[in-house]
């Protein structure tokens, strides 16, 4: 994945990369499945965060649940549509950011803030 940012943050802030990438990771998953399809459940921490995703999919649809006593679904994917709908951004704390933002002297590039995110449409 190509990194955009300035100064010391990073990320892909541009919504029509991160559609082109999850939608050629989506083309890769379901032609990789056609050849050796993967379970319809699995469990695992694929972040490695300590905390299991539980993955359910079946030949159109992906969604991943994040068992952390919220239930909340991280990603929701449509294979025929090569699209993620859980394709957003929000702002958070980072190591990153907060070293930039508390002073110029680590970081002389960065801004005062970071660039706004806000949520893809």
């Amino acid at each position: 994945m190509t990194l955009t940012g300035t100064g010391c943050s990073a990320g892909c802030y541009l919504p029509h990369l991160r559609r082109a990438v999850y939608a050629a990771l989506l083309a890769l998953e379901r032609l990789l499945d056609q050849f050796d399809p993967r379970a319809t459940s699995l469990c695992l921490d694929l972040d490695l965060d300590g905390v299991d995703e539980l993955f359910l999919r079946n030949g159109e649809l992906q969604a991943v649940v994040k068992l952390d006593g919220s239930a909340a679904m991280v990603e929701l994917d449509a294979y025929a549509l090569a699209q993620n709908f859980g394709d957003t951004l929000r702002r958070h704390a980072s190591t990153i950011t907060g070293a930039c933002s508390a002073g110029r002297q680590r970081c002389p590039r960065a801004a005062a803030s970071p660039p706004p995110m806000t949520a893809s449409t």
